[in-house]
């Protein structure tokens, strides 16, 4: 009876049974959004079964899956974005760090001529005849020149020291985004350090400058 009192053509009893069983894949398939809750179907029912209340309740359940079906990809994709701009950002950082270790170590490989100035009036002041005053100073300045590092020391422990210090650079650079970013108190704080990272870097880098010129 309530097949033949629906205006559209809909088979009321089966979506029944489906809402029931809360089969959102069978109520579309059978076209429930195709009702238009007239209530014929109840009217006719000689069960008296609210079948209208089924179909609307029915219809909101897979409004509801639907919508969190939506948020749900969203969600993903904005994870699937910020992963993709970290992973960015840890092989531009790595791609820097490679770039650093390289060029210490080309630095390494090519040091500076040594002066050889030191080994010539060396073997000039060994070659000439000194007295035990002369003997005495000579032995000094030996100790003094040994316990002095070697300019290639000196090299590099200052090219140790710029890697090192330009790494503690782009660190406090980026906590200063952070803080600038989520409008943090504690911008004057890393303002400062990035400042202070800087005059050691140029003062580490001007060292190692005046040591290979």
């Amino acid at each position: 009876m309530c097949a033949e009192a629906c205006p559209a053509s809909l088979l009321p009893q089966q979506l029944f049974w489906y809402a029931q069983a809360q089969d959102h894949e069978r109520l579309e398939a059978h076209n429930l959004f195709d009702c238009i809750e007239c209530g014929a179907c109840s009217y006719v029912c000689p069960s008296n079964i609210p079948l209208v209340q089924y179909y609307r309740a029915a219809k909101g359940e897979i409004r509801h899956a639907q919508d969190e079906k939506v948020k749900a990809d969203h969600a993903r994709e904005r994870f699937e974005f910020h992963k993709e701009r970290i992973e960015q950002a840890e092989r531009e950082k790595e791609e820097k760090r490679a770039a650093r270790r390289e060029a210490a170590l080309k630095a390494k490989a090519n040091p500076p001529a040594a002066d050889k100035t030191d080994g010539a009036s060396g073997s000039k002041a060994e070659a000439k005849p000194s007295s035990s005053a002369a003997d005495i100073i000579a032995a000094a300045q030996a100790r003094a020149a040994a316990k002095q590092a070697s300019p290639e020391d000196q090299q590099a422990k200052l090219e140790r020291t710029i890697a090192a210090t330009e790494q503690r650079l782009i660190v406090a650079e980026e906590k200063l985004a952070e803080a600038i970013a989520s409008d943090s108190d504690k911008q004057a704080v890393f303002s400062a350090a990035v400042e202070n990272t800087r005059q050691k870097l140029q003062q580490s880098k001007t060292k190692l400058a005046e040591l290979t010129a």
